[in-house]
């Protein structure tokens, strides 16, 4: 997300907002959207994860995976020279951007999104009762 001008900035987020799009029609049948986040060796990127059930433990949140969308193929978000810390901040204001779309909106209505590093903290994005206070 190391943005140099205002073009590239716009081209990533129209690039985010129709992967996105594509992930939330094909995961339409699930309660819970979770955006995984995965720090590979040259960059991070993400997939999503549809489940019917959030489980909280010991840990934290975990769920079980009915579906996912883009293993394969992620989104990638950004080189791995930036610490995880900036990078989640830097997800935040993107989900936050993206819950503001009215497609968006559309088809998450009634649905709880998530997001974090994988094996990490999970946040919810979109939930008023936010279950956990997010960055």
């Amino acid at each position: 997300m190391d943005m140099k001008n205002d073009d590239s900035k716009q081209q990533y987020n129209s690039n985010f907002h129709n992967w996105f799009l594509r992930g939330i029609k094909y995961l339409e049948s699930e309660k819970y959207i979770c955006a995984n986040i995965y720090c590979d060796e040259d960059e991070f990127s993400c997939e999503l994860v549809g489940t019917d059930k959030l489980i909280k433990d010991e840990d934290g949140w975990n769920f079980d995976e009915n579906k996912v969308y883009e293993r394969k193929n992620p989104f990638v978000i950004c080189k791995s020279d930036i610490p995880a810390k900036e990078i989640i901040k830097c997800f935040k204001n993107t989900l936050n951007r993206e819950l503001k779309n009215p497609q968006t909106k559309k088809l998450l209505n009634g649905k709880i999104l998530t997001y974090g590093l994988i094996d990490g903290e999970l946040f919810f994005a979109n939930s008023k009762d936010n279950y956990e206070k997010g960055i």
